[in-house]
């Protein structure tokens, strides 16, 4: 098994996940694909901040700014983070309930699965 396949296996654990049949109106939508694959085709109202930035500009994000007046009402957010398949997602859910989210979750399979 490749390694990073082991990380994400060990990593889905300790993360919350939910399937596209659970996603709802009061559901913040995360796509952090890149921006040349988020143009391709996203989730509906879904917010695109790249994985490799999430981290750093969730808080500064417009939409979310918008959306959140407080970096504690970001904070309890119920935020759903997606990427192509779900191997992105689940490491970035895990990096964002260990530097304070609360209500962040995985789409199962991510895009791939919600376009079936």
């Amino acid at each position: 098994m490749a390694i990073y396949k082991e990380l994400v296996a060990s990593t889905r654990k300790l993360v919350s996940e939910i399937d596209k049949a659970g996603l709802s109106d009061d559901l913040v939508l995360i796509d952090i694909r890149e921006p040349y694959e988020f143009e391709k085709g996203a989730i509906p109202n879904s917010i695109n901040i790249p994985r490799g930035r999430l981290e750093f500009d969730i808080e500064e994000h417009p939409s979310l700014k918008e959306k959140f007046k407080s970096t504690e009402d970001l904070l309890q957010a119920n935020l759903v983070l997606y990427c192509k398949s779900d191997g992105r997602s689940v490491l970035a859910a895990k990096a964002l309930n260990e530097i304070g989210f609360t209500k962040v979750c995985s789409l199962l399979g991510g895009y791939d699965n919600w376009i079936k």
